[in-house]
């Protein structure tokens, strides 16, 4: 509940950002164009229900911080935390002028000004804190961007869109720079034109503005000196904080708390109330964990080997997470894990894992009906006695992200590389249906792709690249495999030695593509038109009904749209 509350006060508040950010944009038009924006973007955050919400958006969101803060174990922060958390607290610090200048001196002292006002204070009345509102709104912009980016990169879509929201981040806070100094720039070149003609005037003029506006001589040095307080409590709450987390670690320190056995070899002490996951980090052991420790991602998960029955269940949270992974009871999750007796754990997954093994089937293996693709180049190996090492290297990394890169696009889980080709599941998180018609659907991507690669390095190749791709949907027990570092999400079976062969049967049908009956069945692809035949398949004694395909360009869906 807490994590939910954090979210939601972070979602209102990168919703005032947004608004305010995109107000300053419109100064690059006009400043009567910014001010009259302000109408949709500012002022319903000035009524009372939309103070109540940014306020206790912006008390809750801080106050979750300092309660994580103070409940840590240790402070090493890794990753994408570092900026994170710096920049989220560096906020408040930077805040505080722009706070009590704008909507404090509004509240209190009843100035009435509109964005063009608050130019005319920031670039004249007082230029030296310019700067420190740039950087505001640089440093409030890149901290919402890393919240977002880490609240989304778990969703399966989030890698498709991710170059499209990337821009929008950078572009809107560029827009908004350019529109804040295009509009303090033309405040101050009117200002010195006017100083030029006539000095006593401009300033007779700014006194009235100032006069009208509220902002007095009296009412601006009310607001430095709250500043400096502002500023002063807040670095007083943060040594506070820290001072209240290092008395509660030394009272921690003094209780036995459990003792952990770590895949058969560290023993770690966990303090009471600590999870496990906190314990690995004090100790500086590399765990894998996503979303840093939030019980979403399940890329932190342990198997219990001994003491399992001591532990108090999965809370509701946890347990939804270990239910999508199909985990056995045996498997729980290190960032949620509180022990309460001593146990044996062993880690599931390697540190270095990415947000894909959020959606990876369980580790303990599962057998399941998947459609693998087989992809490999031909005549490589004659193409690489002619190149230089770097060249063949080249070459080869454009051809892994081609063939790649139509596996992601599909849909699929690229399983791994093999020499030069690649091995892919589709089906994994949905049916076989989906997944034969994922595959199909890479099949073609790929031939697309390596049309517009081989146009690409025409000048460097003497023939045009050729791939050979082998499709078979069958069952197969999946599950994470390897040792150490190397251990990562694969499939074997009878289903994907078969897809192997068909891959090879490219070479003696000299065609790009061999798809098994049962596969193009299960699809949204009609491949009638394409010739059938009967192949007996290396390693097995019946024979099996295929499709050849000369070109996978050849493939059309029978349903639009899918």
């Amino acid at each position: 509940m807490l994590t939910r509350f954090r979210l939601y006060s972070a979602l209102v508040m990168g919703i005032f950002v947004l608004s305010h950010l995109s107000n300053l944009s419109l100064a690059l038009v006009s400043g009567r164009l910014m001010d009259w924006g302000m109408t949709y973007s500012i002022d319903p955050w000035r009524t009372v229900p939309g103070t109540v919400l940014l306020a206790g958006a912006f008390l809750v969101h801080f106050s979750l911080a300092f309660w994580a803060v103070y409940r840590r174990k240790t402070l090493r922060l890794r990753g994408w935390e570092i900026p994170q958390n710096i920049l989220g607290f560096l906020i408040p610090l930077l805040l505080v002028y722009h706070l009590t200048g704008t909507r404090l001196a509004h509240e209190f002292w009843g100035t009435a000004g509109d964005y063009t006002s608050q130019l005319l204070l920031f670039w004249h009345l007082a230029p030296a804190w310019c700067a420190g509102q740039m950087l505001l709104l640089l440093v409030a912009w890149v901290h919402c961007y890393v919240g977002f980016h880490t609240w989304l990169r778990l969703r399966p879509w989030y890698s498709a869109y991710r170059p499209f929201i990337s821009g929008f981040f950078v572009v809107l806070p560029t827009l908004a720079l350019a529109g804040f100094v295009s509009g303090g720039l033309q405040i101050r070149a009117q200002i010195q034109e006017g100083i030029e003609e006539d000095p006593v005037e401009v300033a007779d003029g700014i006194r009235e503005w100032r006069a009208e506006w509220g902002m007095t001589e009296e009412v601006y040095d009310s607001v430095v000196r709250y500043t400096f307080v502002g500023m002063a409590g807040y670095v007083g709450l943060i040594a506070c904080v820290l001072l209240g987390r290092q008395t509660r670690l030394r009272l921690l320190s003094r209780s036995r708390g459990s003792r952990v056995v770590y895949n058969g070899k560290l023993v770690l002490r966990v303090l009471p109330g600590d999870t496990l996951l906190e314990a690995l980090r004090s100790a500086g052991v590399r765990h894998a964990s996503v979303c840093g420790g939030r019980g979403r991602c399940s890329t932190c998960r342990v198997r219990i080997t001994r003491g399992a029955e001591l532990l108090n269940p999965p809370s509701q949270a946890e347990k939804e997470v270990l239910v999508r992974i199909s985990a056995p009871p045996a498997v729980r999750l290190a960032c949620q894990l509180r022990p309460t007796a001593d146990l044996h754990a062993v880690s599931l997954l390697a540190p270095s894992v990415g947000p894909e093994a959020a959606f990876a089937s369980p580790s303990q293996g599962e057998e399941l009906e998947l459609a693998v693709l087989f992809c490999d180049l031909r005549h490589f190996t004659r193409l690489a006695e002619k190149k230089l090492p770097y060249d063949v290297v080249f070459v080869l990394n454009r051809c892994f992200e081609t063939m790649g890169g139509a596996v992601q696009e599909a849909g699929g889980y690229i399983d791994k590389f093999i020499g030069d080709g690649v091995m892919a599941l589709f089906g994994i998180r949905s049916t076989p249906s989906r997944g034969c018609t994922q595959a199909l659907s890479a099949a073609r991507l790929m031939a697309t792709d390596l049309e517009d690669l081989n146009r690409t390095l025409a000048n460097e190749l003497e023939r045009p690249l050729e791939v050979g791709i082998g499709v078979e949907v069958g069952r197969v027990i999946v599950g994470e495999m390897g040792y150490g570092r190397s251990k990562s999400l694969t499939a074997i079976g009878d289903c994907v030695n078969t897809a192997s062969r068909f891959q090879e049967l490219c070479k003696e049908f000299d065609c790009q593509l061999v798809v098994s009956v049962e596969a193009t069945s299960c699809s949204e692809y009609d491949l009638s038109g394409f010739p059938r035949r009967e192949v007996r398949v290396r390693g097995r004694s019946e024979t099996r009904k295929v499709y050849t395909i000369e070109s996978a360009l050849d493939l059309q869906l029978t349903r639009a749209g899918r």
